[in-house]
């Protein structure tokens, strides 16, 4: 149902776009997240037979998009957003 199961992010990072389908389905798809100060996508609805989420990393943590149809079935994409990675420090020069 969705094509991807896992995505990791910096948090920054521009998002990411996840394919969610379901042959023969022309019914709603209800999308949310478990941490959406973590991430959260563009849309909390959306339409089969396939429809295209944006996954928007908000900041470090782990977080579950969890996405339903009319008929029960359920599917997870899970989401690792790491910190944005510390500048290199120059090294000092020894006198």
């Amino acid at each position: 149902m969705l094509s991807a199961s896992v995505v990791t992010f910096v948090v920054g990072a521009p998002a990411a776009q996840v394919v969610v389908s379901e042959q023969n389905y022309s019914g709603a798809f209800i999308v949310s997240s478990s941490n959406a100060s973590v991430a959260m996508t563009d849309a909390t609805r959306a339409t089969g037979p396939s429809s295209v989420l944006r996954i928007v990393a908000r900041s470090a943590g782990v977080a579950f998009i969890r996405v339903s149809d009319e008929h029960g079935a359920i599917a997870t994409l899970r989401v690792v957003v790491v910190p944005q990675p510390s500048p290199a420090h120059p090294q000092q020069k020894q006198q």
